[in-house]
């Protein structure tokens, strides 16, 4: 018979004098539903790993399982049932977006209704030397584009509306790397700046006054590639999308 890797259909309670006082009091008080399914070679304590439930105190929609005793050198999940964690109301004065990427070769996202994940907008990324992207509605319709050149001096990102008229465009001063601040210049002649981590999805966009227009985090998502964005009242959501747009595909190019 061999050591270990051995499934035991049922094999006997493990030996309390071989666990810790905290899994002792487990065992105590799971009682029959704590066992061991896999038998340990000689000098191997048994250590119960993550993501198991006791049989007494099943949890909703979850079948009752025993708990899972590995030889590991520590604690280690076996199969974990993933609970997506709910995104909050936006605060007051803003609209909450879900930014997902498809991972195409354009760099494409969908633009969700965090609560419902109804798509609201999408970024078709354009193949091509020079990033490009449209920034549709609901029906289709292209409503903002962003045309870059990042391999010129200095780099610059423009932002136009479905006529063609510059919105806004992103820049950043000659030589300067991605960790340095990319300011964006708006038609009008005001001038708005990003602060914060832009590698790690974690800026905002400050108008001169100081005040967010709008503010990008991964606080409330598990996977990457997703954002969380709030675009302040009076914003158009479209122009919002097509600054994150510009700002990822400079991050990933610089």
């Amino acid at each position: 018979m061999r050591r270990s890797g051995v499934r035991i259909p049922s094999a006997p309670p493990p030996d309390k004098g071989r666990l810790t006082p905290a899994l002792r009091r487990l065992a105590d008080l799971s009682g029959p539903a704590l066992s061991s399914t896999t038998r340990q070679g000689a000098g191997h304590a048994l250590r119960p790993a993550l993501c198991t439930f006791s049989a007494s105190e099943p949890l909703a929609g979850i079948p009752p399982r025993r708990l899972t005793f590995a030889r590991a050198p520590r604690w280690r999940p076996q199969r974990c049932l993933e609970v997506p964690m709910a995104i909050p109301s936006a605060p007051a004065g803003y609209t909450r977006y879900l930014m997902k990427s498809k991972f195409g070769a354009g760099r494409d996202f969908r633009i969700l209704d965090p609560q419902t994940e109804d798509q609201l907008f999408f970024v078709d990324g354009k193949l091509g030397t020079r990033p490009k992207a449209d920034i549709q509605d609901r029906d289709g319709t292209v409503r903002y584009s962003v045309r870059g050149n990042l391999l010129g001096i200095p780099k610059r990102m423009d932002v136009t509306d479905a006529e063609g008229n510059q919105v806004a465009h992103l820049h950043a001063k000659a030589f300067k790397f991605v960790k340095d601040k990319i300011n964006v210049t708006l038609a009008s002649g005001e001038e708005w700046f990003l602060e914060g981590s832009l590698i790690e999805k974690n800026y905002a966009v400050n108008d001169s006054s100081g005040r967010h227009v709008l503010q990008i985090t991964q606080k409330w998502v598990a996977i990457r590639d997703q954002y969380v964005i709030d675009v302040a009242d009076g914003l158009a959501p479209e122009v919002a999308f097509a600054l994150v747009w510009a700002v990822d595909r400079w991050v990933e190019r610089d």
